[in-house]
């Protein structure tokens, strides 16, 4: 675990070899992710790479809580999920395609297994959080700052934070791999 806390540290200090080997540590979770979402590797590349810099900048290397990897698997799939909705988004605004040409491409099928797949993490989660900590969680997911759920909730930002912590810690030790 230290090995990989010396890299982060290095990598925000602008070290561009330890970001490199962060990278490459993790890029058999990059390619899983991509694949998840159904993007080329070689195109979302750098899109990868940047979702894992900014978790590198923004993991709390003082907790012990969650690990990189959880944390760092999580901002990625949000930025592949915030990419697939500004693909889906340009596609349906895209007046030269007809319905034929949206179903052969695959979209519709691909729209349906990740909404299947979202619906089921949704299910999967409501049955291991709690109901504050799901509530949290949605926020969150939607990009709302921690300030933002804790004035929708009616609580503080020490208290969104520690659910935030919760949650990362319950989502790694219940759900089952998808």
């Amino acid at each position: 675990m230290s090995d990989i806390i010396d890299l982060i540290i290095k990598a925000r200090e602008g070290d561009d070899d330890a970001f490199a080997d962060i990278v490459s540590l993790y890029s058999p979770m990059l390619e899983n992710v991509c694949h998840k979402f159904s993007f080329d590797y070689d195109e979302v590349f750098g899109d990868l790479c940047m979702a894992l810099y900014r978790a590198a900048s923004s993991y709390d290397i003082g907790q012990s809580e969650v690990t990189f990897g959880l944390y760092s698997r999580i901002c990625v799939e949000r930025a592949m999920l915030d990419m697939s909705r500004r693909t889906r988004n340009e596609r349906c605004l895209d007046e030269d395609r007809d319905v034929e040409d949206i179903a052969a491409d695959g979209d519709i099928a691909s729209a349906l297994i990740r909404e299947e797949e979202n619906e089921s993490f949704r299910r999967d989660a409501r049955e291991i959080l709690s109901e504050y900590e799901y509530s949290v969680l949605i926020r969150w997911l939607s990009d709302d700052k921690t300030a933002d759920i804790a004035s929708a909730l009616g609580v503080s930002a020490k208290s969104v934070d520690n659910a935030k912590a919760r949650i990362l810690k319950k989502l790694r030790d219940g759900l089952r791999p998808y």
